[in-house]
């Protein structure tokens, strides 16, 4: 049996906690014993200080933190608010960069496409261009389509302006001392090599594990390896210095 601490969960835009339920139905067949809370993004704040001091009150004093796409953007926001609180770090298709135009173009893009054609149209979207192999996998496609259909409008918002206006977090990652792990997609067109390396060059400790065949929707694309990939890095005994 493994244990480990909580481990606080943080999905992606349009997504929810069954994101992760693949990779959580792994953990279970491998004999993983692991609390688990999956942060909701449906009441996520364009201000997401509020939203993280909510989160961080029902947290023990010390959590690991796994966070997806925008979920990333968060994690690494909470390395600026509460460090100390942060055992071990799990950035998954994560992107350390401030926002830009080609960003804000997109969250345009993407309402103008909600209010027209609805959420499920974004997902779509989303899917096919971030993990185009997926999207020709019909549960896959159908789950990330529901997932978004029940996302509220005020919530659909939030993430695109906090994704959109997120803020450079090299230096975040420079001053932070824990052990970090980076999970990218091979074939992912928006979190790929590039800002894994460059992540790495703010934190030269980090590990990295770049998934063949997989896009952007790794927990969905390839579960099996994130489980196993996380698992042993969770697992992992404290150094001394921690």
């Amino acid at each position: 049996m493994t244990e480990a601490p909580l481990c606080l969960m943080l999905p992606g835009t349009l997504c929810d906690g069954r994101l992760f339920d693949p990779m959580l139905e792994i953990w279970s067949s491998m004999k993983v014993h692991r609390h688990v809370k999956v942060a909701s993004l449906h009441e996520l704040l364009v201000d997401t200080r509020d939203w993280w001091d909510k989160q961080l009150s029902t947290m023990p004093e010390q959590f690991d933190v796994l966070g997806f796409s925008l979920g990333s953007v968060l994690a690494l926001q909470l390395l600026g608010i509460a460090p100390s609180r942060v055992r071990r770090l799990v950035l998954v298709a994560g992107n350390s960069g401030s926002g830009n135009s080609t960003h804000r173009e997109r969250v345009c893009y993407q309402r103008t496409l909600w209010e027209s054609e609805g959420p499920a149209s974004v997902a779509a979207q989303m899917l096919a261009q971030a993990s185009p192999n997926a999207a020709t996998d019909d549960r896959l496609r159908q789950l990330v389509l529901d997932m978004a259909s029940q996302t509220p409008t005020t919530a659909f918002i939030a993430q695109g302006e906090v994704n959109a206006n997120r803020m450079d977090s090299s230096q975040l990652l420079a001053s932070w001392q824990g052990p970090l792990l980076l999970v990218s997609g091979a074939g992912d067109p928006w979190c790929g090599s590039d800002k894994q390396i460059l992540i790495r060059s703010f934190c030269p400790s980090a590990r990295w594990s770049e998934l063949p065949n997989c896009g952007h929707y790794i927990p969905l694309e390839q579960p099996r390896l994130l489980a196993k990939l996380t698992d042993s890095f969770f697992s992992e005994p404290d150094s001394p210095q921690r």
